[in-house]
């Protein structure tokens, strides 16, 4: 991509970073609100936890989502939510421990098993588990960048040079703007 190209993007990305960020804002003001009238609500932290991960406040993230557990540790959303702010963390077992126990209460959660894949791959063991993890998630209508980047890079690991281009190009093709797995690919000699 050329310079004059990667300008033109910058002022985008930065766009959508602020309506992130103020939508994110939005999610905490209105479930304060809520917490404030019902501070045990489990489904306002954890609408408020996935807000504060969205922002990258992880501390936040996991304050509300451990009492989230606390109150209701039959919440499969809230070990999900959970999990992905660990993934966010680099808290790598943590995340995966959450994503078992979310996945325990609710095998159908393409979201989990996609970021279960990404947890094992980040971990760098059982690669064709997570394969596994994140090819079901796919079956079951899960797409994303990150879902085939680390199908790529798990590919990649197993040895499976052709299906880990074909990942990578998917991830491409879903969001061109994005260039972490060209970047990814070609770091990894692919």
């Amino acid at each position: 991509m050329r310079l004059t190209q990667q300008l033109v993007l910058i002022p985008c990305l930065l766009a959508a970073l602020v309506a992130c960020s103020t939508a994110a804002d939005q999610v905490i003001t209105t479930q304060t609100r809520v917490l404030t009238q019902d501070p045990n609500n489990v489904s306002a932290l954890i609408e408020r936890g996935d807000a504060f991960s969205d922002k990258q406040d992880l501390a936040s993230a996991l304050v509300d989502l451990n009492k989230a557990i606390e109150l209701a540790p039959e919440s499969f959303r809230a070990y999900q939510a959970r999990g992905e702010a660990y993934l966010k963390s680099k808290s790598y077992e943590s995340a995966l421990t959450d994503l078992n126990k979310a996945l325990e209460l609710n095998p159908q959660l393409s979201t989990a098993l996609a970021l279960r894949g990404q947890a094992r791959v980040l971990l760098e063991r059982d690669f064709q588990a997570a394969l596994n993890d994140l090819s079901q998630a796919e079956s079951m209508g899960a797409r994303s960048t990150d879902l085939f980047r680390y199908k790529g890079l798990a590919q990649f690991r197993l040895n499976q040079r052709e299906a880990a281009i074909a990942s990578y190009t998917q991830a491409a093709e879903i969001e061109p703007s994005n260039l972490d797995a060209l970047n990814e690919a070609i770091a990894i000699g692919l």
